[in-house]
C-alpha cells in the first residue's frame, strides 16, 4: 500500500537547534520538494507498478522519502 507522507514524529520536532541545523541547499531543496502536485504525480507513477499496490499490501516507504532521496542520489550519486 503506497503512503504519500510520513506520521510526524513528536520526538525528532523537539530536537535541539544543532540536530535540525542544516545546510542552504538542503532548505532550499525541502521547500522546492513540498509539492503535493509533485507527490501526486510520483505517487501515480509508483502506483503503476502494479495494479493493486496503492491498495493492497504492506506499507510502503512515504512516496515523499522516496522522492527526496532520489533527489539526494542524483545530486551526490
Amino acid at each position: 500500500m503506497l503512503i504519500t507522507h510520513a506520521p510526524f514524529d513528536e520526538e525528532l520536532a523537539q530536537a535541539p537547534e544543532e540536530v535540525t541545523r542544516s545546510d542552504v541547499l538542503f532548505k532550499r531543496l525541502d521547500a522546492l520538494l513540498d509539492d503535493e502536485d509533485l507527490l501526486e504525480h510520483v505517487r501515480a507513477d509508483l502506483a503503476r507498478r502494479y495494479r493493486l499496490t496503492s491498495q493492497h499490501g504492506r506499507h510502503s516507504t512515504p512516496v515523499e522519502v522516496i522522492l527526496r532521496l532520489f533527489v539526494l542520489k542524483q545530486l551526490f550519486n
